[in-house]
């Protein structure tokens, strides 16, 4: 018995492991889109660079039912085409900015953002490409492509982009793994995890002449009121 006592005095002293704590998030807080006015030109001789994630996708709105097919569910629903307007319009409140190209994933559901989003711009002057890029199809672990793959993959598709830009903003509609890899890239982290991004969001950032990203925020259409 006392032998009992004295374990279980034994137990309730010894130091209790703090919990593990959880790893920053790499994309910060969201702000509605007309926040995005706010941001100041980029730097001289810097590339100002905008991720978007497409809008949402039948996939996303069925949460992929497994009765569709994969081309039915990579298709826009009639919000996918709003928030690609929304994208085109929130890039239309930055006093000055000119996008002057567009590269999207070769997966519908980006290329349809994109096709919206050029139309939308199209009555300024200076969007003078859109294009699919591979680089920024989305990653295949079925095929054994890891996430830090994935995110060297996202790297060397956005040095090629930043070597090749010209006066002029560059937009990139692509996935939600993108985001969080360009995210990753700015904050000089690994990209161990995908985080959770509504559809249409978009990061901006400004790319030095180092090639080193710096993240300026994240803006998508506020939640809706439960």
């Amino acid at each position: 018995m006392f032998a009992a006592a004295l374990a279980l005095a034994g137990a309730l002293q010894a130091p209790q492991s703090p919990p593990a704590s959880r790893p920053e998030p790499l994309l910060p807080a969201s702000r509605p889109y007309a926040a995005i006015r706010d941001l100041a030109p980029a730097p001289p001789r810097s590339i100002r660079l905008f991720v978007a994630r497409h809008g949402e996708s039948v996939g996303n709105r069925t949460k992929n039912d497994p009765k569709l097919s994969e081309a039915e569910k990579d298709k826009l629903t009639d919000d996918g085409r709003a928030q690609a307007k929304e994208i085109a319009a929130a890039l239309q409140e930055i006093a000055g900015e000119r996008v002057t190209r567009l590269l999207h994933s070769p997966a519908v559901r980006a290329r349809e953002t994109a096709e919206i989003v050029s139309s939308e711009l199209a009555s300024r002057p200076g969007l003078r490409e859109v294009a699919s890029f591979a680089p920024l199809r989305l990653g295949a672990p079925s095929e054994g492509e890891s996430l830090a793959q994935f995110a060297e993959r996202c790297r060397a598709g956005m040095t090629y982009v930043i070597h090749d830009a010209q006066a002029g903003s560059v937009l990139l509609v692509a996935h939600a793994e993108t985001l969080s890899a360009f995210a990753a890239m700015a904050a000089s982290r690994e990209l161990r995890a995908v985080e959770s991004v509504p559809n249409g969001a978009i990061v901006a950032f400004d790319v030095d002449t180092k090639g080193v990203l710096h993240c300026l925020g994240l803006f998508a259409r506020p939640p809706s009121p439960r």
